[in-house]
């Protein structure tokens, strides 16, 4: 079995007053990590399977990309920003239902975004994961990126995207004029095509 290492064991008593980082330092625990963060929390690139222990403030932006999740169980219910991807989550459920920034939940093995923020005012990308539908996306996001899914309908997919729609590589190559009808696009529709 490998050796285990809070945050504690490997940051000390830290404050929450400014941007913490602990990234790449090889945690399996959040535990002992101030509950309230200023700005930025980084503890990307470690062995986290869970965010409990973490902080739980509002609007702090989150990255917890590069670990061993397989769910957001712990993460904060608002956040700036909240950046999960490149892990094991199988499911949305557990994490942060309104992002006032970007939400990034790409390259993982998502086939459903249920559970997944109601609310994210930037760029949303489940792009690289295993989606065969859309339901559970965001009915308004900045920037919408479903690539690299097997997506053969666009069922569910937000109702205005207020930036670009990039949705190539699909088990479906979506036409402009398919992606148009599903929904309001603002900027342009990337499909590979």
């Amino acid at each position: 079995m490998s050796e285990q290492l809070t945050f504690r064991e490997a940051m000390g008593p830290i404050s929450g007053d400014g941007n913490i980082d602990c990234s790449g330092r090889g945690l399996t625990s959040l535990e002992g990590a101030p509950q309230e963060v200023r700005w930025d929390f980084n503890c990307s690139g470690n062995r986290l399977e869970s965010l409990e222990g973490g902080p739980v403030g509002a609007y702090i932006n989150i990255d917890c990309s590069g670990n061993m999740l397989s769910n957001l169980i712990g993460a904060p219910p608002i956040v700036g920003s909240f950046n999960c991807s490149g892990n094991q989550l199988t499911t949305l459920q557990g994490g942060p239902m309104e992002v006032a920034a970007d939400f990034d939940c790409s390259d993982n093995m998502l086939d459903s975004l249920d559970g997944g923020p109601a609310f994210v005012s930037g760029k949303y990308s489940c792009a690289d994961n295993q989606l065969t539908s859309l339901i559970g996306a965001p009915a308004e996001v900045g920037d919408f990126d479903c690539s690299g899914n097997r997506l053969m309908s666009l069922a569910g997919c937000p109702d205005v995207v207020n930036g670009d729609f990039i949705c190539g590589d699909n088990d479906e190559l979506f036409t402009e004029e398919e992606v148009r009808e599903a929904c309001e696009v603002r900027g342009n529709v990337i499909n590979g095509i």
